[in-house]
């Protein structure tokens, strides 16, 4: 199993959360559908996420707010996010897990190129 640092978030920390819902409307028919997404603020840029997520020693994203991202991992079918802490937060990127063509797409503050999570 490959294993890949995204060296954008290494060191970075996570200043705020934000939770909400997007809605989206299935193409070729009349079905729209509501899917939570989560707004992660870091000092260096903000990671949108629209796949469902994973939480490890820690019960909401917000209890992650202050904490240093020691390691932004991408394993093979999930982003997991390390941080100094030991709590983690995943984001799956299983096919059958995304809502849309993106499970996540990161910002840089210095508007440098967008990443999207595919």
């Amino acid at each position: 199993m490959k294993t890949d640092r995204f060296e954008p978030l290494a060191g970075a920390v996570l200043q705020s959360v934000s939770a909400g819902y997007s809605t989206y409307h299935d193409v070729g028919s009349d079905r729209s559908r509501d899917v939570q997404n989560y707004v992660l603020t870091f000092d260096r840029g903000t990671l949108v996420i629209e796949n469902p997520i994973l939480l490890t020693g820690v019960a909401s994203p917000a209890g992650l707010i202050n904490q240093i991202l020691i390691d932004p991992l991408l394993i093979e079918h999930e982003l997991r996010l390390v941080f100094k802490s030991g709590q983690e937060l995943s984001v799956s990127l299983k096919p059958e897990h995304f809502n849309i063509t993106e499970a996540a797409a990161y910002t840089p503050n210095d508007g440098t190129s967008i990443v999207v999570f595919q």
